[in-house]
Order: C-alpha cells, then sequence, then structure tokens
C-alpha cells in the first residue's frame, strides 16, 4: 500500500465548535473533517466515514491477499468472477 498522507487512524467522533459533527484523529487530535449544522444525514455520515477510514487499511491487505492467492491458479468462471471483483475494488481505491 501507498504511504500514508492522511492525518494518523484510528479516527473518532468529535465535537466541533461551530459544526454539528467532526471526525478527529486519536493519535494527534486534528480536526480531519467536520459536517455542517444543519445536515439531514450527518449523523450517519459522521459514523459512515469513521468506520469507512478506520477500516480501509485492513481491506485493502485481504484484498490484496486474496489477489495474491487466486493469482497463477486455474480459476473457475465463479473464482475469476471474484478476482474481478478484488482487481476492480482495488483499482477504485487507488492501489492500481
Amino acid at each position: 500500500m501507498s504511504e500514508q498522507k492522511h492525518a494518523p487512524l484510528p479516527w473518532h467522533e468529535v465535537v466541533t465548535p461551530g459544526f454539528a459533527l467532526g471526525i478527529g484523529s486519536r493519535e494527534d487530535e486534528k480536526i480531519v473533517a467536520s459536517i455542517p449544522a444543519g445536515s439531514d444525514t450527518g449523523t450517519a455520515d459522521r459514523a459512515y466515514i469513521v468506520t469507512a477510514c478506520n477500516a480501509f487499511p485492513a481491506m485493502m491487505e485481504a484484498c490484496e491477499a486474496a489477489e495474491i492467492w487466486f493469482s497463477g491458479s486455474v480459476l473457475s468462471a465463479q473464482e475469476q468472477y471474484v478476482v474481478g471483483l478484488l482487481r476492480a475494488a482495488l483499482e477504485k481505491a487507488g492501489a492500481r
């Protein structure tokens, strides 16, 4: 995986002055994102962002390991489909 260029993980939900919702880095307490007051989906967005960002490294590692596991093998049609999903996910995540 590429070098980290963002605030250290894990991130967590924080109270942000002037905003309804915030996301911060636990390591350096830096606010990395905030959602304006009055957002209808703010609470759900904040939880989704925190969960997705904190899970991202493990998900990438799992996808890369699975892709390596299947590489070089004779694959069934179903396995080829799964490898295609893995590669598409890695590409979408910027790993390709």
